[in-house]
Formats: structure tokens, sequence, C-alpha cells
């Protein structure tokens, strides 16, 4: 890496967040904090993105606020993510994590990151005649059978 040199791309995100009822935030911060130590492929150099953050409630942002961050597959190790930690924020969000990844643009907005964050549910198989749904596991399908086997004995072991 050259003095001056751009290691790579960035995205411009848009940190689009708001209330359940659609307002967008106006007061707290986020920070965007990446998984792991980060190292430009062309040098090994050390890339220090020290934790950005986007601040609500500017007046200068007449819309949404943005902030530049690496994409995960373009430097760094395989997996990386970022993890989005709410400060001061409306409603008090949980931190989540996601990958930001350059096939998706130059330019996109954290409540698409968000959604594509999200896996969609596991279908329970139904092995067991469908009372895993339920969560409820006859003892013959956990020890094999051989509770069936045993005489009923009752709770604590016989004892009513």
């Amino acid at each position: 890496m050259r003095d001056g040199e751009a290691v790579t791309t960035k995205i411009t995100l848009t940190v689009d967040c708001a209330t359940p009822d659609g307002k967008p935030f106006q007061k707290g911060s986020v920070r965007f904090l990446p998984s792991a130590r980060i190292a430009d492929p062309g040098d090994d150099v050390l890339v220090e993105q020290a934790a950005p953050r986007v601040r609500f409630g500017m007046r200068e942002w007449p819309e949404s606020p943005t902030v530049d961050l690496y994409a995960c597959d373009l430097i760094g190790p395989a997996g990386w993510t970022y993890t989005v930690y709410y400060d001061k924020c409306p409603g008090n969000p949980a931190p989540w994590s996601f990958s930001l990844l350059s096939a998706n643009g130059t330019k996109q907005r954290l409540s698409a990151v968000a959604a594509a964050a999200c896996p969609a549910p596991l279908a329970i198989a139904d092995a067991d005649g469908g009372t895993a749904a339920t969560g409820m596991l006859p003892a013959a399908a956990i020890d094999g059978g051989a509770a069936a086997a045993q005489p009923a004995a009752g709770l604590y072991g016989g004892l009513s």
C-alpha cells in the first residue's frame, strides 16, 4: 500500500434506523465493530478502522446518516462481520451482526442488510411422529425404547 492509496473500495452504508412506528431515530448513535483484525492483502499492513460511529438527530443531515465501511468479502479473513451496537437509541435495540458484501453494490441501506442477515427458520424434521414440534418427546424416542420395557414408576422413582 502506497501513501495515500486506498486499501480497497469502501461501501457507503445508509443507517436508516427507525422506531416500530416508522419514525427515524432522532437521538442516540450506533457503532460498527469488525469481528476480526483486518490486514491489507497487498502488504499485510493492519487496517485499523476504529469503530465508526453514526449519530442521529444532527441538524445537518436532512436524511438518514451514512458511514463508509470496508466490504467483508474484499479484505480480511473469510467470514468476518460487523456488529452493530446501539447507544441511547429509542427502544434500546440489541446488538446484531451482518456481512457487508461488495456484490450488493457500493451504496447499501442498513435496513436491507438487516433483512438479509435474518436466516429463514428451519423446519423441524418429522423424525418422531411430530412430537418434536410440541417439545414433548416420548422416552422411547430418547433411549431407544428401554423406557417402554420398564414398569411405570411414577415421579421420583415410584413415590407419589
